[in-house]
């Protein structure tokens, strides 16, 4: 288990001043702390290209990736943000001047994370820096959970400004929030406040009966943004890859959008005995880091 990640779960352990209680062991724990451009700097609000590369290494410790780190595709969207990471030394932040994104995992995305067959268990914090003017302007994938080729993967994303899970893959797909992440709602997140996502995804991979469900988790409670159960095919098994960046549309013309994301988790799925036990865990292991001081539902 990633080293930062037990340090920031035992402050959240003394800070909640409770018995001490199981940890799950975590697959995949992604701070973005090792990310550096292919000069092998990291300087606060530097583009990560496909020029210079996509250099460092992957906190992720147990992730069997061949490659820490996949290229940054079309575009220098990407940055790396040492300004107000979630926690520990950076996170990434995309901003909307151009249609890129990363992709974290081995060329061939043909091994599969152990803990994620059959239900994958996942949370990233997720902070609006600010949002175009338009909600055209706003188009995101916030994160990819890859299942190999053939657009099988789970996409939390954001098209036009909504917060939706996109259909891939026989999935009908749903929206999340109308408002998280749209310019024109009084409630949306453009607060450079820190959230929380969680995503609960069972797959059947001979029939139709999957279902992805993503929940917001605060310290006042969890609340189910949404559920796709409406798929019309077979999913593959378990996770290869995952990422981050723009993906279904090529923003139409701004740079005011930026977001940025920090503390990929992916949880072995042996160790989470229920959905119950799953958003317990994620609260207890990410809402006690220090730089998150508020929470507000919409």
């Amino acid at each position: 288990m990633n080293q930062k990640f037990n340090a920031a779960l035992a402050a959240c352990i003394l800070s909640l001043g409770s018995a001490a209680i199981a940890v799950p062991a975590v697959e995949g724990f992604e701070s973005f702390s090792g990310v550096m451009d292919g000069d092998g700097s990291s300087a606060a609000g530097q583009a990560l290209t496909n020029s210079s590369g996509f250099d460092g290494a992957s906190s992720a410790s147990d992730l069997p990736f061949t490659d820490s780190f996949g290229d940054v595709y079309a575009g220098t969207g990407i940055v790396i943000d040492t300004t107000d990471p979630f926690e520990g030394a950076q996170s990434l932040t995309w901003a909307a001047n151009s249609d890129a994104f990363a992709l974290i995992g081995g060329p061939s995305y043909a091994t599969v994370l152990p803990g994620t067959d059959g239900t994958v268990y996942a949370a990233f914090a997720v902070r609006v820096n600010s949002l175009a003017a338009a909600a055209a302007d706003v188009d995101i994938e916030l994160l990819r959970l890859g299942q190999g080729t053939g657009e099988r993967d789970i996409h939390i994303g954001v098209l036009d400004g909504s917060l939706d899970l996109v259909a891939r893959n026989g999935g009908a797909g749903t929206t999340l929030s109308a408002d998280a992440f749209n310019p024109a709602s009084g409630s949306n997140w453009d607060d450079d406040t820190w959230r929380v996502l969680a995503i609960e995804a069972i797959f059947d991979t001979v029939g139709t009966g999957s279902s992805v469900t993503v929940w917001e988790v605060t310290a006042g409670g969890n609340t189910q943004l949404g559920q796709d159960t409406g798929f019309t095919a077979t999913r593959a098994d378990g996770i290869t890859h995952y990422g981050y960046g723009a993906f279904a549309i090529i923003p139409t013309g701004t740079a005011d959008t930026s977001i940025s994301v920090d503390q990929v988790t992916i949880y072995d799925r042996n160790d989470i005995a229920d959905q119950a036990t799953f958003l317990t865990t994620v609260a207890a292991d990410l809402l006690g880091i220090a730089s998150v001081d508020s929470w507000d539902l919409y």
